[in-house]
């Protein structure tokens, strides 16, 4: 404010006895005028409100005597100590990195304008970063999903997400490798128990032969598991030939299936088939036409049984089947 410059006169009577004064000392208190009791006077603890001085705003002039003095009639004063908080914090999507609060202790500047300090004593920024638990954990049988936690926006407390039941392990289906009772592949039944290291864990049971001939094979069902045993005449099929190695008829014999258990599952082996026939030309020299007899004989597989066809030969003139059918009749 614009306050009058005091001056100090000295009167006196001039030579026509007027009065006259002439200024031996003059003072404006102008300059004085601004902000006082200002600043930040105190290091909070964090989170806690400090009582810093209300600023005044003061007046001065120049008393009668002269000397400067200060008014704060209608004048300003700003006390900021309500404002002091967290501000910050808040939740971003996903488990990991949140934002951080802070605490700031305000005050009157020197311009009376509110201004802050983030020096308290104790934790500043506060952070809950350092809960997180990224993965999944387990509670009894149960699977929970990730802890993410952050701080509740302008607070220092700490709150959190997720965590929620994925999965509960004790009712939750058990798997089967092979898709379920599949003697031809090998397969493991995983039976879920219950919660180990973030994830459900059971008891694994793999598909076994427990012979050469014998194959125990686990499948899943439901949250249980099954099992059933098969053998050789479970996939093994006879191959079939009318009378077998009988060079006095001409039949066919049909190919059968070979079978066998090794690594935890049955193998199959088609087998080989033929219909009896002649072989060569006849009268083109010694024994130049022959006759093929197929017959049923056991193949190189695990499984016994007669489940392929060999052959063998006979001389065409043994029989009257093998004459009639490698020669004509006008070469009897």
């Amino acid at each position: 404010m614009d306050d009058p410059t005091a001056s100090n006169n000295d009167y006196y009577c001039d030579a026509s006895g007027a009065e006259q004064y002439e200024i031996i000392d003059t003072n404006d208190c102008d300059t004085g005028d601004g902000w006082y009791n200002f600043g930040n006077t105190n290091t909070p603890n964090c989170g806690e409100a400090d009582d810093d001085p209300t600023a005044e705003q003061r007046d001065y002039y120049a008393d009668s005597a002269g000397a400067c003095t200060y008014t704060t009639t209608n004048c300003a004063t700003n006390d900021c100590d309500s404002q002091d908080a967290w501000y910050g914090g808040g939740n971003t999507a996903g488990c990991g990195n949140d934002p951080s609060s802070w605490w700031r202790d305000y005050y009157v500047n020197s311009a009376g304008a509110c201004d802050y300090s983030t020096s308290c004593t104790g934790t500043n920024p506060f952070d809950c970063d350092s809960q997180d638990d990224c993965t999944t954990h387990c509670s009894g049988d149960s699977v929970l999903g990730e802890l993410d936690y952050y701080v509740i926006t302008n607070t220092g407390t700490c709150d959190f997400t997720g965590g929620g039941i994925i999965e509960d392990c004790s009712t939750k289906a058990t798997t089967d490798t092979d898709d379920g009772d599949v003697p031809l592949t090998f397969g493991t039944v995983s039976d879920y128990e219950t919660c180990s290291a973030g994830a459900c864990t059971g008891t694994d049971y793999n598909d076994v032969c427990q012979t050469t001939t014998n194959l125990l094979e686990y499948f899943n069902s439901g949250i249980s598991y099954g099992s059933a045993n098969y053998f050789c005449a479970d996939f093994e099929v006879i191959a079939s030939d009318p009378d077998g190695d009988d060079s006095s008829t001409t039949d066919t014999c049909t190919a059968g299936t070979g079978a066998g258990c090794s690594a935890g599952q049955f193998s199959i082996t088609p087998g080989s088939g033929g219909t009896d026939y002649c072989q060569g030309f006849c009268g083109t020299g010694p024994n130049s036409c022959m006759f093929v007899e197929y017959y049923p004989v056991d193949s190189a597989d695990i499984c016994p049984g007669f489940d392929t066809c060999q052959s063998k030969t006979y001389d065409a003139d043994k029989w009257e089947n093998t004459c009639d059918t490698c020669f004509s009749s006008d070469e009897h």
